[in-house]
């Protein structure tokens, strides 16, 4: 299955970015001067995936203008390519007032590339995970990170910016669909596959989303009633309402469920060698008992989605007990310091008469990671690296 994910072109004005910068730019201003430059970016993660690029040129090119954009001339490396410590990533060259707010756009770049590392890390044909982290980040880094997975085929819970995404209720919606009641049919078939009333919430919740959202797979989250039923049951009776209906039903989530896990002989060795805060939440135990009980009542169809505190390191062994997909949050939202993967940005240069004078920050000169005898004879256009394609800043108007 191809997943694309969807394309987002952010659009800023001056006095969004750090206030600084623009300040800087009013200085060049107000003496008539507009000086070209030559700026560098790079990073120190060795390895890191590129990405980010698309967003990072199309802020860019909000901020500098049609007229200014075609005075400037931009090389970079193509997106997933992987890049080693401190190697040039993109050159831009370009007037002053234009360039000298690029710095402040490198998030795009450094949130890209931390989410396109961890996606090749994690890929999508080979981890069954599901990226469910939108209340950790910004609208923002919502966008590049959902799309930087996408290339290896992740996919997201963050409807704004994935095609597509799975659907299941949340605990608050459980809870609030207790002092609710559905017609007078649903209620009866309700009634008849459980007497519990949490259980019963669940499945009134589950058939009111699916009425709502026809168009989304459904999936049953089965842990309200965690320490009384457990998710199986939960599962069960949820399948059967369903089935009744006519709704169709793929899956469910489980958070936790220690019920379930309560009912396996094994539990008192697995507490006793394991470390019992890790059964807070959620354990391959878990899902391999679920999984069981499901199989035993005809369910084998039946798909399995498990979060929680789970680690990424986690997910084969989750897979290997029977879970379909596994979700994360937390641990994919902060898989990568960010200040890894952070970029930045030195004007390394400026031009007279048409040729580059390279001038830099001590330690950040262009002579320490090219040949000097390429700077010689310099001039507008330069390619420093055979890595690095040209991008014309106007298409991203």
């Amino acid at each position: 299955m191809e997943i694309k994910a969807k394309e987002y072109q952010p659009k800023l004005k001056m006095d969004e970015v750090d206030v600084y910068l623009p300040r800087g730019v009013k200085a060049l201003d107000f003496h008539g001067e507009n000086p070209r430059g030559f700026w560098r970016i790079f990073q120190r993660y060795e390895g890191a995936r590129f990405f980010g690029l698309k967003e990072y040129l199309s802020a860019l090119a909000s901020l500098v203008g049609r007229k200014a954009a075609k005075e400037i001339i931009i090389y970079a490396v193509p997106e997933g390519y992987p890049l080693k410590r401190h190697e040039t990533a993109i050159t831009i060259e370009g007037p002053a007032r234009s360039l000298l707010v690029n710095e402040t756009l490198l998030h795009y770049l450094s949130t890209g590339t931390r989410f396109r590392t961890l996606a090749a890390d994690y890929p999508g044909n080979k981890y069954p995970w599901v990226f469910m982290g939108a209340r950790y980040l910004s609208r923002e880094d919502l966008a590049v990170c959902t799309r930087a997975l996408a290339e290896e085929g992740i996919l997201s819970t963050v409807p704004f910016w994935a095609d597509k995404f799975i659907g299941t209720e949340s605990h608050s919606q459980l809870v609030l669909w207790g002092a609710l009641r559905l017609d007078k049919k649903t209620e009866r078939v309700i009634s008849e596959v459980t007497k519990d009333k949490k259980v019963a919430a669940t499945i009134r919740a589950t058939l009111a989303f699916a009425k709502a959202n026809p168009e989304v797979p459904l999936y049953v989250l089965g842990d309200l009633a965690t320490r009384t039923v457990g998710c199986a049951k939960t599962f069960i009776a949820t399948a059967k309402a369903c089935k009744k209906l006519g709704i169709p039903l793929l899956g469910g989530r489980m958070d936790i469920s220690r019920y379930d896990l309560n009912n396996r002989p094994i539990v008192d060795a697995v507490f006793a060698n394991g470390d019992i805060r890790k059964f807070a939440g959620m354990n391959p135990q878990i899902v391999t008992e679920v999984r069981h009980l499901l199989n035993q009542s005809g369910l084998k169809d039946f798909k399995l989605v498990v979060s929680s505190g789970i680690d990424l390191t986690e997910i084969e062994a989750y897979k290997e007990a029977g879970a379909d997909i596994v979700g994360i949050g937390e641990q994919a939202a902060y898989y990568l310091n960010k200040g890894e993967c952070n970029f930045t940005a030195d004007a390394v240069g400026f031009f007279n008469s048409e040729r580059l004078i390279p001038f830099a920050k001590e330690g950040r000169e262009l002579s320490r990671i090219i040949d000097p005898k390429l700077l010689d004879p310099a001039k507008s256009g330069l390619k420093i690296s055979d890595s690095l394609v040209r991008h014309d800043l106007s298409d991203y108007l």
